[in-house]
């Protein structure tokens, strides 16, 4: 639903001048126009030469991914669960020893390793873990998995996949593929995993992962460049991967102001040490450095209402909060939204909401506040320990928000 441009260079590293032209062709699961699709070339003896390329991808009618953030129930017993609860995303599920709480975990690289989490592995343990996933239109969205060592899937509380009776086999996305029917709105998608001898783990691909592993390589959104001399002859061609990003998904009907309920819906973001910028890093008093997760780190969700306003939900971890009136010098959040030229459209601090190690901060920006349906998102938390600021978490640049985070509503 919106547009990038993309730079291109053509160089001549021969001694002689060449005149030949560029084709450029986008291909993609949504429709997407290019222009200019052909590009005259004239360049001298070791010459260069720089044009843009403008790609505009149409809106997506299926979700593009499959979800990242799932609730894992390990140890959960599916033999004390009935058909409905794969149909919910529950807080807590049966297990022989008792009633589990569940672990929101994101998954790395399509992948959650249970083995990593739990610190075991035993033959056959059980886990089983929810997500929702939004979709615009009653679809069945083609996806591929794959575990160890045995696995089930469902959706809405159909089970659509599964190697129970045979376990992984293989193990390759393009051995496992299936297709999640789909309704429109909100999803709740589901699986069994049982460990194997020596691993316990499950992956998941959306669409571009699974057409990559079943066509053995060909990048289902992509840029195909084409370089011809006078004669029309190929002298090189370059494929290169494009990544279908999104709009702002959705809130759905839940009640914005219950963090546990926005809570089970997927982050924007996750910030940690690789966001951080202490101070003190170089002084020798250790005690105000950054002392890890529980010192500063963050989730960060973006949802589109049905009007038109967009929810920011921020939930901090930080283990000595300090209140102070300006969010700058206290423990406090600044955001800032521009437009694509960097122009600043909201920029604005404010407190959260501190209980038990974490702050939760939820504010609500306006459809008329947006000026366009693309923009960039950035945002500083400031961490303020005993009277001392201390290090900042920041996702894009408060200070030149044009390089923030783009996005479209």
């Amino acid at each position: 639903g919106a547009g990038t441009h993309i730079p291109l260079t053509v160089r001549n590293p021969s001694t002689k001048p060449f005149r030949g032209m560029i084709k450029v062709q986008a291909t993609g699961r949504v429709a997407m126009k290019v222009a200019p699709q052909l590009v005259n070339i004239a360049l001298d003896a070791n010459g260069s030469n720089r044009d843009t390329i403008a790609l505009i991808a149409s809106a997506n009618d299926m979700p593009l991914d499959m979800p990242r953030w799932w609730r894992i129930f390990p140890q959960a017993d599916p033999k004390l669960l009935d058909q409905r609860t794969w149909k919910k995303l529950p807080s807590q599920l049966p297990g022989t020893d008792g009633m589990i709480t569940g672990i929101d975990v994101m998954a790395s690289n399509h992948k959650i390793d249970f083995a990593q989490i739990t610190g075991s592995i035993k033959e056959k343990r059980s886990v089983i873990g929810f997500a929702y996933l939004d979709s615009p239109r009653d679809v069945e969205l083609p996806v591929a998995a794959s575990a160890d060592w045995w696995m089930a899937w469902y959706c809405n509380g159909q089970q659509v996949y599964s190697t129970l009776a045979t376990g992984n086999r293989h193990g390759n996305f393009a051995d496992h593929t299936f297709t999640l029917p789909l309704k429109k709105g909100r999803n709740v998608i589901a699986f069994q995993c049982l460990s194997g001898s020596g691993g316990w783990s499950i992956s998941m691909a959306g669409p571009a992962e699974r057409a990559l592993a079943v066509s053995g390589g060909t990048a289902a959104d992509r840029l195909a460049i084409t370089l011809t001399d006078e004669n029309d002859n190929v002298l090189a061609e370059q494929i290169t991967p494009l990544k279908l990003v999104g709009p702002v998904a959705p809130l759905g009907a839940i009640n914005f102001d219950q963090p546990a309920a926005w809570q089970t819906l997927q982050p924007l973001a996750q910030l940690s040490e690789k966001d951080v910028t202490n101070f003190y890093q170089a002084e020798p008093d250790q005690s105000r450095w950054y002392a890890g997760q529980d010192d500063l780190s963050a989730n960060v969700w973006l949802r589109r209402a049905a009007d038109g306003a967009l929810h920011l939900f921020i939930s901090a971890r930080d283990d000595d909060h300090h209140t102070d009136a300006s969010a700058e010098h206290g423990d406090g959040l600044r955001y800032v939204l521009a437009d694509d030229a960097g122009n600043t459209i909201l920029d604005q601090s404010v407190t959260g909401n501190h209980q038990q190690g974490v702050t939760n901060y939820h504010v609500l920006i306006p459809a008329d506040a947006m000026h366009s349906n693309t923009f960039r998102l950035n945002l500083r938390l400031f961490d303020n320990d005993a009277g001392v600021h201390k290090q900042t978490l920041d996702l894009g640049d408060v200070e030149a928000p044009a390089v923030g985070l783009r996005l479209r509503r």
